[in-house]
């Protein structure tokens, strides 16, 4: 055995010899039964024993050198498509894995190719390359013969926005192949085009709304059409802007400083949701949100906070108290106020905001349904089951359910499901979500004791998501068959901690139990019934049918519950109304002359930030810069961005045009008037209304596509990414109402009598009573085959080949098993003899 090449591959468990030294000094002692001599024999082989596990732990491995060499040599190509032989050059047709271990174990072996080559096109061939590559290797990529003969001209994509913005311009571009030319129609009429960067690039001006078709024409030399493609361009109609609380004259001016909106004008008595759900934008002076009612300004935030914009103007501001100010209107503002020093007051009178939520809906409602499958049991009686009164409730109560309303769907066995998180319900929402619960059924799990339901457990998930949502009402409507199951009780859970923490957050419970589960008066029916109790956070929140015909029509307490919640919200708002006028009484006690906001006369040049400069441009304003006349007084929060300031000599420099977010919205703040005498310079400005007018633009919420639809569409069939097989599918003529060609689904593909004709098309979908349309699509002929032509990807730098290098020694260490299997036996031999001597003695 070649001792001198053993080494250690842990010395640094010698540590443990001084452990082992103790050992060794306690197995001195043997007792004095023993002789001298034994005692000797023993000690020795112990230490022998002990010797021998600290080299095992040393772990011993035998040293090895060996000569390390990298000698590259030839050219190896991978074959996808078929090639001439190449001298030098070794092929393997192979799949791609394969090809990667090759490369992999002549790497190992120190004997890989200098070079490598893919012979293929399109992205199959780009994926090889870029894997040869990350092996360190260089490699080409080769196009296949049928690529570099591929003459045919063809076009490869189209590219222009789905979607445009009134008064917007369109921006079309367009790839071609081969030789031949390319046009661009709009409509039918052709675009002027210029190449840019190895494409053709059009642009139109503005188009009217509605639906616009684009295409793109190849032709040869001779004039004839090899191909066209296309898409669907959607112009959305003009936004639609209120004008909240002006009088003609401001409402004129608004109209003239916003040309690409629909102008509609209001007063502050006749605001309500309904009103200000029709629009994308709300322009108001400060003067009018200082009027509105504890409702209406709930029905702006929740507006805003929706996604809808508003803008705000210091027109009347000399009138306004700030305190006056409903929280709602205090929190949407990107300013504060400062009122007018008095003598008797500070300089500048702190303003105290209350923390508001930005609330997005009246109402909210939760409806959590016992999917057991007792629930599966018909009413006596009756033709349908507890499960059909259950969904026939959610179906109903959701009905009076709009933007300002949200509702969320769960049901439970032992687990639960979230059919729908807390949204908004449209009717098409609402058929989907009636005909998802038909089809529900129960997952049979069930716990030891055969208990299917965990109400306890649903309730509190509910509470959880409640809690967290921006909704002025909270309910939860909990509907069951039977008891809880008996785990709960046996672990200390309440149900009234559940209501205790509803309540605490503001959330009502109504808790529905129908079956016969709950009648009687043995142990389980009371332990129902006192769920049912418990749960409700008002005694006439609980509800309990008595018989099977009360229990028939228990869908009537979904409707009236959320009726309920409505009429709720209405008495808060009047509550918050009384509250806000009490405060203003007891200020006005106090202050026989409140402040209203401070308006300063004079000449204030205006400045642009560095949010201005990205929201106008860094040439939005002249130099000179216009000087307003006057303006109302603020503080810039510290959550807003100011596009325009003012040159004072106040500390902190006041906005002119400040900007904010609220929920889903945005708010902007102006802080001068509209009319003359306010604007000042400004006035005279030519470019003020462009200015003006790209702010409301940066309000105004951009409609985004439904993208449901559409993932290819051949004239064999369109395909849908989210096909919903409970819906009727139609094709209807653009322009033409009543023109619509029935589609009927197969496996996600729409299809038709016959094959889709070349050009755009109009996909509707119908479900129940309401219908919509879910895209639009251009159908384009296939290229001929022998045109087709996929251009090749982007080939990197061409590395150099792979050089020899020169040998180099390589040292490894291994653990040597004959050492460890000799140590390891002298242990398990010696330890017997050991113990075998002291026995005989």
């Amino acid at each position: 055995m070649d001792w001198q090449s053993l080494t250690l591959q842990a010395p640094s468990r010698f540590w443990l010899f001084p452990l082992l030294a103790l050992l060794c000094a306690m197995a001195l002692w043997l007792g004095s039964r023993h002789s001298l001599r034994l005692r000797v024999v023993a000690l020795a082989l112990r230490v022998l024993v002990l010797c021998a596990l600290c080299l095992l732990l040393a772990l011993p491995a035998r040293s090895e050198t060996r000569v390390k060499a990298f000698q590259p040599s030839g050219t190896w190509r991978l074959l996808q498509t078929a090639a001439e032989p190449a001298p030098g050059v070794t092929d393997y047709r192979e799949s791609l894995p394969d090809f990667v271990a090759r490369l992999r174990h002549a790497l190992a072996q120190g004997t890989p190719p200098t070079r490598c080559q893919v012979s293929g096109q399109g992205v199959l061939a780009a994926q090889a390359r870029d894997a040869v590559v990350a092996l360190g290797l260089p490699c080409d990529l080769l196009p296949s013969p049928a690529a570099q003969s591929a003459q045919t001209p063809a076009l490869v994509r189209l590219q222009a926005p789905a979607v445009l913005q009134p008064g917007e311009p369109l921006l079309a571009r367009v790839q071609a192949v081969g030789n031949g030319k390319v046009s661009l129609l709009l409509d039918g009429v052709e675009l002027a085009t210029q190449p840019v960067q190895g494409e053709q690039q059009a642009k139109a001006g503005p188009q009217q709304p509605g639906r616009h078709v684009l295409e793109a024409v190849l032709r040869d030399s001779a004039g004839k059409e090899l191909q066209r493609i296309g898409q669907v361009v959607r112009v959305g109609e003009r936004p639609r802007l209120l004008l909240l609380g002006m009088n003609d004259e401001q409402a004129a001016q608004a109209s003239r400083l916003a040309p690409e909106m629909q102008a509609e004008r209001i007063d502050v008595e006749n605001v309500d949701a309904a009103r200000v759900q029709a629009v994308q934008l709300v322009m108001a002076p400060i003067e009018a949100l200082y009027r509105l009612q504890r409702a209406q300004t709930f029905a702006l935030s929740a507006f805003v906070a929706r996604g809808g914009g508003l803008f705000v103007t210091g027109d009347g501001a000399k009138y306004v108290v700030p305190e006056g100010l409903h929280d709602d209107i205090r929190a949407l503002l990107p300013v504060k106020l400062l009122p007018e020093p008095k003598p008797e007051n500070p300089p500048d009178p702190p303003i105290e905001d209350r923390p508001v939520i930005s609330n997005v809906a009246k109402v909210s409602v939760c409806f959590v349904l016992d999917r057991s499958n007792s629930m599966g049991a018909l009413i006596p009686g009756k033709s349908f089951t507890r499960w059909d009164v259950a969904i026939k409730g959610v179906y109903e109560s959701m009905a009076p359910l709009s933007l300002d309303a949200r509702a969320s769907v769960m049901t439970f066995t032992l687990s639960q499901t979230w059919q729908a998180k807390p949204q908004v319900f449209l009717p098409h929402n609402r058929e989907e979500m009636y005909r998802k619960l038909q089809k529900l059924t129960s997952d049979n799990e069930y716990d030891e004791a055969f208990f299917n339901t965990d109400i306890y457990a649903a309730v509190k998930s509910a509470i959880e998501v409640m809690q967290t949502e921006k909704s002025a009402v909270k309910l939860i409507i909990m509907l069951t068959d039977g008891a809880d199951r008996a785990a709960n009780s046996a672990a200390g859970l309440r149900h009234s901690d559940l209501r205790d923490l509803a309540s605490t957050q503001d959330i009502n419970i109504v808790a529905i139990g129908i079956g016969d589960a709950f009648g009687g008066s043995d142990p389980d029916a009371a332990g129902a019934r006192k769920v049912i109790t418990e749960l409700a956070t008002r005694p006439e929140f609980a509800f309990l049918p008595a018989s099977a015909a009360d229990a028939a029509v228990a869908n009537k307490i979904f409707v009236n519950s959320v009726e309920t919640a409505f009429r709720a919200f209405d008495d808060k708002m009047k509550k918050e109304e009384d509250e806000h006028k009490r405060r203003l009484l007891e200020r006005d006690d106090k202050l026989k002359q409140p402040p209203k906001v401070e308006n300063l006369p004079g000449e204030f040049p205006l400045t642009l930030t560095s949010f201005g400069q990205s929201l106008f441009g860094a040439d939005a304003l002249p130099t000179p810069a216009p000087k307003l006349g006057w303006y109302s007084r603020n503080i810039l929060r510290p959550e807003a961005a100011m596009a325009l300031g003012l040159a004072t000599n106040d500390e902190v420099p006041p906005a002119a045009l400040a900007f904010c977010a609220y929920g889903l919205g945005r708010v902007g703040f102006w802080a001068a008037g509209t009319r003359p005498e306010s604007l000042g310079e400004a006035a005279g400005w030519a470019d003020f209304p462009a200015l003006y007018a790209a702010s409301l633009r940066w309000l105004t919420p951009r409609e985004i596509p439904d993208l449901k639809v559409l993932a290819e569409a051949t004239p064999e069939g369109i395909t849908l990414l989210d096909p919903n097989p409970d819906a009727i599918y139609f094709e209807r003529v653009s322009g033409l109402e009543d023109v619509v060609f029935g589609l009927e689904l197969n496996d996600g593909v729409l299809t038709g009598e016959g094959a889709f004709g070349q050009g755009a098309h109009e996909i509707w979908e119908r479900l129940g009573e309401s219908e919509r349309r879910i895209g639009d699509v251009y159908v384009a002929l296939a290229p001929p085959g022998d045109s087709r032509f996929e251009p090749a990807p982007k080939a990197p730098p061409r590395a150099p080949d792979l050089q020899a290098a020169d040998p180099r020694l390589q040292q490894s260490h291994r653990t040597d098993t004959g050492v460890v299997l000799f140590l390891s036996l002298m242990v398990l031999m010696v330890l017997p003899l050991e113990r075998f001597v002291r026995r005989r003695a």
